[in-house]
């Protein structure tokens, strides 16, 4: 099995087993392989593509863990932001990586050009 597929095969092997959750929103198999692709095309229309790097500015839950599979299925590069760090080593971070563009907590998009 591959890492960039492997959501594919558990969403059609056992589509309503519980996936991922936190405190806020839990995904059964085929929920998360559907929000993955979708966030996927969201960042493949911003330029994300097999080797770029996207920066992940999102806090540790289920919606991280759908912007990782999507990054999986387009073999982009994840750069996580610390939300710890202060905000001039953040950029420092984002100047280092370049990245192509920038997942934010959103309530209307998951993704963002940065």
């Amino acid at each position: 099995m591959r890492l960039d597929n492997w959501l594919s095969q558990r969403a059609a092997t056992g589509p309503d087993r519980f996936a991922v959750g936190d405190h806020e929103t839990s995904l059964d198999y085929a929920a998360y392989e559907r929000q993955a692709v979708k966030v996927a095309r969201q960042l493949a229309s911003r330029g994300a593509r097999r080797g770029s790097v996207v920066a992940i500015d999102l806090p540790a839950g289920t919606g991280y863990a759908v912007v990782l599979q999507a990054l999986m299925k387009l073999g982009a590069i994840a750069q996580p932001l610390n939300p710890r760090l202060p905000a001039a080593q953040r950029e420092e971070v984002l100047e280092a990586s370049r990245p192509t563009c920038r997942c934010l907590a959103n309530t209307t998009s998951t993704t963002r050009s940065a």
